[in-house]
């Protein structure tokens, strides 16, 4: 085969030169001839997009069977014109080449620097990969490959100088599903020596089918006293038309991030315009004492009517406003955030608290949320499904959540360990739905769990052992009966005026004892007791009180003696509570 010189490669959107060690083979193979292309050269990509002179590749393999580009070596030569590479008007410094293999979209990728500044402009830089994208069709009539398009990932920023720091991204859409075309941009300012807080501001402008949309969020530090002791110390404005955050019962973007991690908030043409104003505030002495955000946001819909109105903050102890905006979430001790949304067209109400701790000896995490609308309404603080759990070190862990309104999680099941010994799984046909819907009553819940094991020498070579788990918890529901309830066929009425206490409570504790060591260089461990021992009982609390359940024990001394037993209790007198 003789070497060619400007060959068109459209799928591409490229020009190459082949070099005269590029050759075709033609195997056979069960009868059918199966050319191979080995291709060596240099390709220039020109495109309004992205323009590269001088890369070389070596080895490009193109088959005639999928993936049909099989094997690709590739790098820069020199073209003589250090302004011939581009991205955009941008000038480039190009840094690794790859070749994506893929049956219906092969690639060829190169990470680049571009250079937004002067050459003597130092300390600034900024990185992405950008994808010549082609297209292949096997159809019927052959093989056709075309070019199907450029792609540039997302763009870091950074510069360092003695006065400031910068990072930032730039994110790039092009006919994306949910975006359409347009870019996100996000930067962190920080000036170490004037300022402790860094500036941020956070854009974005697109346009999706035949509406354009825009987003503008800025975080601006300052130190402004207030009185009493307090400091504002960021101002925080957001202006957005044509979008919608993703979820209304999180905090605004602006308050918990100073980076731009990404698109926040999606196009919808429903979505007017929407203001958001809020500061940041602090004692003026010690801001890493107490500090906190609180927002307020309103938002209008496509035809100028009152769509939303939000309020939204949070406050973090024993962390700086500087460390809590720049270091990781679990970096921050204390903190708890809260969204108050009101969604004037559907005219509800909804409220979502969050609180979480993260010290080295406790921790914690829980939520609470409230809703209220025409047809819905609740108040959930946890819920049996994710309580409010707070860990006190190694000693023991409290869980526990309350609820009340319409529309609440059924009873949970007792703990594994207490189901598998008495047989039973709970009591969650005790709550009364219709008078938990209509406000008479409320359901609440806690456990506590703990365990501890210790080990110790006897002599050098032998040690004794010994540990237990223990839960003991409860579900409970409290109704408002009224004043003339009584208790089916007496004159007792039940509860505290009306309000009566029925639920389950349980417990179960597991432990072994034990000897373990070398004799005559024989290992052993040996159990010298072992057991299991668990109750779940109904409650009725607490006039007249009842109890009704089950214990259920198992046991094993030295593997010798071995056993279980169960039996059932009742205690006090049981209330059908009737009007």
């Amino acid at each position: 085969m003789n070497a060619k010189n400007n060959v068109s490669l459209s799928a591409f959107s490229a020009k190459a030169d082949l070099y005269n060690t590029s050759r075709i083979i033609v195997k056979k193979e069960m009868g059918h001839f199966k050319p191979e292309a080995i291709l060596n050269g240099k390709i220039s990509i020109d495109h309004e997009t992205a323009a590269v002179k001088g890369i070389s590749f070596e080895q490009l393999v193109l088959i005639t069977q999928k993936p049909y580009i099989t094997n690709g070596v590739f790098g820069l030569v020199s073209s003589g014109d250090s302004n011939s590479n581009r991205v955009g008007k941008f000038p480039i410094s190009i840094n690794n080449f790859f070749l994506f293999v893929n049956p219906v979209n092969p690639a060829i990728g190169f990470d680049v620097t571009l250079n937004f500044m002067n050459k003597e402009d130092k300390g600034f830089s900024a990185a992405t990969r950008v994808r010549v994208i082609a297209k292949i069709d096997n159809s019927s009539s052959g093989l056709d490959m075309e070019f199907a398009g450029i792609a540039v990932d997302s763009i870091s920023l950074k510069a360092q100088t003695t006065f400031f720091k910068l990072n930032g991204t730039i994110c790039l859409k092009n006919n994306d599903p949910v975006y359409g075309s347009g870019f996100y941009g996000g930067i962190v300012l920080a000036f170490d020596k004037f300022i402790e807080s860094p500036v941020s501001a956070n854009v974005c402008f697109g346009k999706k089918d035949d509406y354009k949309y825009w987003f503008v969020n800025v975080a601006v530090p300052t130190k402004i006293p207030v009185g009493s002791g307090l400091s504002i110390y960021r101002l925080l404005g957001g202006l957005r038309y044509h979008m919608r955050q993703y979820k209304e019962d999180q905090l605004p973007s602006i308050l918990y991030s100073s980076t731009a991690s990404g698109f926040n908030y999606y196009p919808d043409n429903t979505a007017g315009v929407s203001f958001l104003a809020g500061v940041t505030l602090a004692p003026s002495a010690n801001d890493k004492t107490l500090n906190g955000d609180v927002a307020f946001e309103i938002s209008f819909n496509s035809n100028g009517g009152l769509s939303n109105v939000k309020l939204a903050g949070a406050v973090y102890s024993m962390i700086s406003i500087k460390d809590r905006l720049t270091k990781p979430v679990t970096s921050i001790p204390v903190s708890a955030t809260m969204v108050m949304n009101y969604d004037h067209s559907n005219n509800s109400f909804h409220s979502v608290l969050n609180a979480l701790i993260n010290t080295n000896g406790i921790k914690g995490a829980g939520q609470c949320v409230a809703h209220f609308d025409p047809e819905v309404k609740y108040i959930c603080i946890g819920k049996p499904s994710s309580r409010f759990k707070v860990s006190l070190g190694n000693i023991a862990s409290v869980q526990a959540y309350f609820m009340m309104g319409n529309q609440l999680e059924s009873m949970p099941p007792v703990p594994s360990l207490v189901a598998s010994l008495v047989g039973s799984t709970g009591l969650d046909n005790l709550r009364s739905q219709e008078q938990l819907a209509t406000g008479k009553g409320f359901v609440f819940g806690a456990s506590i769990n703990t365990s501890a094991y210790k080990d110790f020498k006897i002599t050098d070579a032998i040690s004794a052992y010994g540990g237990f788990a223990m839960t003991i918890g409860f579900d409970m529901m409290l109704l408002d009966y009224g004043k003339n309830a009584t208790c089916a066929g007496t004159t007792t009425k039940p509860g505290i005026d009306g309000w009566y206490t029925t639920g389950q409570v349980y417990t179960a504790m597991q432990g072994n004892v034990g000897v373990k060591g070398t004799i005559a260089r024989q290992d052993f461990d040996i159990t010298i007791l072992s057991g299991s021992v668990a109750a779940v009982l109904y409650a009725q609390l607490p006039k007249p009180y009842y109890f009704q359940g089950e214990v259920g024990c198992q046991y094993d001394i030295l593997s010798l003696i071995k056993g279980n037993f169960n039996f059932d209790f009742s205690l006090g007198n049981y209330c059908a509570v009737v009007n």
